[in-house]
């Protein structure tokens, strides 16, 4: 169901110069669009910046937390350089539940009880909020749920269904007018590969 596309297949070390560079490489060949699957390998994965802040923590003898002090303008500038890009990015994210641990009185005792927050995406925290639209995607069919839009095509909350043509359709429309498209999804493999161009 998907047309044809071009692939830059990243293996370890995921390192935000590899990411970069990859990215470099489509723009300059004049993609208009390029999708990053997935950043969270550069933060997470191996060689990304979390396995560099504990490499430098031990070869340093400090801890991880001072370590974070030399991974940080890392990161701002791979964030920035992707925020700069000449495309338009489709950057996924992997999430995992994110938990805090409460105190609660359970039967007249205060206790330590864990308490589900939700998901969070696998990358530095606030990493996400950088773009202009986040939608979070259910494992169960790959329904959407807006996060956030600074589009106005998916207001913080809405449940979006399961993303279609007509998606890139509006998506498309509003990055090249400004304007919300016609949702109506294309018909033939060219209108859909015309509506995302």
């Amino acid at each position: 169901h998907l047309g044809p596309f071009d692939v830059i297949e990243l293996d370890p070390p995921y390192t935000t110069t590899r990411y970069l560079e990859a990215v470099r490489t489509f723009e300059k060949a004049g993609y208009p669009i390029i999708g990053v699957d997935q950043l969270s390998h550069a933060w997470a994965g191996s060689g990304g910046l979390l396995e560099k802040k504990e490499e430098i923590a031990k070869k340093n003898g400090r801890n991880d937390w001072n370590a974070f002090a030399d991974i940080t303008p890392e990161q701002n500038l791979f964030v920035d350089e992707l925020l700069g890009s000449a495309a338009h990015l489709i950057v996924t994210m992997r999430s995992r539940t994110t938990w805090v641990v409460e105190k609660r009185m359970v039967h007249g005792q205060e206790k330590s009880v864990p308490k589900r927050l939700g998901l969070a995406p696998v990358q530095r925290a606030g990493t996400e909020y950088e773009f202009t639209t986040l939608l979070n995607l259910d494992t169960d069919g790959n329904r959407a749920q807006s996060i956030k839009d600074r589009t106005g095509l998916y207001p913080e909350g809405t449940d979006c269904g399961r993303l279609s043509a007509a998606d890139g359709v509006k998506l498309a429309a509003w990055l090249y007018t400004g304007i919300a498209g016609d949702p109506s999804p294309p018909t033939t493999a060219v209108e859909a590969g015309e509506a995302l161009v």
